[in-house]
C-alpha cells in the first residue's frame, strides 16, 4: 500500500469504528464510555471473513450480562443498515 492511500483507509476504519460504537450503545443501554473507548475495527485477519472485524460483542457481554453472540445478532441489522456496507455476519470467537 503506498504513502497515498493509508490516509484513506485509516478514515475508512475511524468513519465506521465511531458507527460500531454507537450501534453498540443502541444495543447494549448505558455503555460505559470506558467500555465503548475500547471497541475496535479492524482488517479481517482471513479475508473468508470480510474486509473488516471488531470486539464489541465481546467487550460489551461481561457489563451487559449477555452472552457476546446474542450482542453481535443485534448488532448485524444496524450495522448492515450503513452505508457502504454490503453485508454483515458473524465470525470467529463469538460463536
Amino acid at each position: 500500500m503506498s504513502d497515498t492511500q493509508a490516509p484513506t483507509h485509516d478514515c475508512l476504519f475511524a468513519r465506521y469504528q465511531g458507527q460500531v460504537r454507537e450501534a453498540l450503545r443502541s444495543v447494549v443501554a448505558d455503555l460505559p464510555d470506558e467500555i465503548a473507548a475500547r471497541v475496535e475495527l479492524t482488517p479481517a485477519r482471513d479475508a473468508a471473513h470480510g474486509d473488516m472485524a471488531t470486539n464489541a460483542a465481546l467487550l460489551a457481554s461481561k457489563f451487559a450480562r449477555r452472552r457476546p453472540v446474542d450482542i453481535a445478532a443485534d448488532l448485524v441489522p444496524l450495522l448492515s443498515a450503513l452505508p457502504g456496507v454490503a453485508r454483515q455476519n458473524l465470525q470467529g470467537p463469538v460463536l
